[in-house]
């Protein structure tokens, strides 16, 4: 069985075989090492024991750690974001939500907003996705809002 641990890392929780981690020397200690999570590469220890399986995360942990998969790994930046002001984050996330729909039959009129193909995954994973590209436009229209408003988020308005 290989050793499969999970990083320590609340905003990360990575799970994968030990032998994918980095030694870092202890700074204190030369002659020990910790071992850091390839993910997030921060001072992340593992904090699954080698061989115990990860508890189940909620829909708002998985599109968390979705989206800061696609920042940190992928490299979808804000301003990466910022380039696509045609509803085209919006446009993905339902072609993932449509991708999970057991009633949606025909998959022809699913357009998909960029050049590059796409590929539909598990119920839960096109979930997570649509639920991450949503966040990612949300936080672009609050940018633009801020701008608009000289910095300043606008008020909701009551009724």
């Amino acid at each position: 069985m290989q050793d499969i641990v999970k990083c320590a890392n609340r905003n990360c929780g990575l799970i994968t075989n030990i032998s994918a981690w980095r030694l870092v020397p202890d700074k204190e200690n030369p002659r020990v090492t910790h071992q850091h999570c390839p993910r997030c590469d921060g001072e992340s220890f593992y904090e699954s024991k080698p061989g115990e399986t990860e508890k189940a995360k909620s829909g708002a942990q998985l599109i968390t750690l979705e989206r800061l998969r696609q920042t940190k790994i992928i490299g979808w930046t804000p301003e990466h974001d910022d380039t696509h002001d045609n509803e085209e984050l919006i446009q993905a996330a339902a072609c993932y939500m449509a991708a999970s729909a057991e009633f949606v039959t025909n998959m022809e009129h699913i357009v998909w907003p960029w050049p590059d193909g796409w590929q539909p995954s598990t119920k839960i994973r096109n979930l997570t996705k649509a639920g991450a590209l949503l966040a990612a436009e949300i936080d672009r229209l609050q940018r633009v809002a801020s701008v608009q408003n000289g910095g300043a988020m606008p008020r909701r308005q009551t009724k």
